[in-house]
C-alpha cells in the first residue's frame, strides 16, 4: 500500500503552470491519484478486475464534475455540484478514443472514475481530466507507455494549451493524441 506520494512536473509544452501529481493509494493494481494545474484540479480513481478478462472495449470510463469551493462552471456564477451531463457523455467517450489504441487485447477489465474538483474558468479542463486518465492507466500497467494529450488553436499564430476566451477567437483549433512516434488521434474544430 503506497499514501500520498507528491510528484511535480514543469512542462511547457504540457501545461503553462506546473503541475503536481499525487498519488494518494494504490492497492494492488487499484489506484487512485490527484492532478492539480493552478485552480485546476482532478481526481482519478482506478480500479482492475484481475479475473475478468473480457473484450478489448469492455471496460467503464465515468466522468463527473464535482466541484469545491476553489472552483465553479465555466461561464456560470454560482457553484454547482455532481454535474452528469452530455458534456460529461461526450469527454467520457473522448477519453476512450485517446486510450484505446494504447490497450493490448490481454488488458483486464477496468473501471475508471475521473472527477473535476475544480477549475478557474479560464482554461478547459478536459486536458487536464485525459490527462489523469492516461496517468492511471500508465501506472497501473493497462499501457506500456505514457502518450500526449494537448490541444492548440491558431490565430495569427499556433496557441499551445488556449484558453476559452483564445479559443472562440481563433480560427481553428485541434486536440491531438501521439508519442514519439506518431499521432493516434487528431480532430479539427474550425470557429
Amino acid at each position: 500500500m503506497t499514501k500520498r506520494k507528491k510528484y511535480l512536473f514543469k512542462s511547457k509544452e504540457l501545461f503553462d503552470q506546473e503541475v503536481e501529481i499525487e498519488i494518494l493509494e494504490t492497492i494492488n493494481k487499484n489506484l487512485s491519484i490527484t492532478l492539480t494545474s493552478g485552480l485546476n484540479k482532478t481526481y482519478g480513481f482506478l480500479l482492475i478486475d484481475e479475473y475478468r478478462y473480457l473484450k478489448l472495449n469492455n471496460f467503464k470510463i465515468r466522468y463527473i464534475e464535482r466541484f469545491t469551493s476553489l472552483g465553479k462552471i465555466p461561464k456560470t456564477k454560482r457553484k454547482t455540484e455532481n454535474i452528469y451531463s452530455k458534456k460529461n457523455l461526450v469527454l467520457e467517450k473522448t477519453i476512450k478514443k485517446h486510450l484505446i489504441p494504447f490497450l493490448n487485447s490481454k488488458n483486464p477489465y477496468f473501471e475508471l472514475h475521473l472527477f473535476l474538483e475544480s477549475c478557474d474558468g479560464k482554461i478547459p479542463s478536459d486536458i487536464l481530466t485525459m490527462t489523469t486518465a492516461m496517468i492511471l492507466a500508465f501506472l497501473s500497467g493497462l499501457i506500456t507507455e505514457p502518450y500526449y494529450i494537448g490541444r492548440i488553436c491558431y490565430k495569427d499564430k499556433y496557441i499551445n494549451s488556449p484558453t476559452f476566451e483564445e479559443i472562440s477567437k481563433s480560427d481553428f483549433s485541434f486536440e491531438f493524441t501521439c508519442n514519439n512516434e506518431k499521432i493516434y488521434y487528431l480532430k479539427l474544430i474550425r470557429h
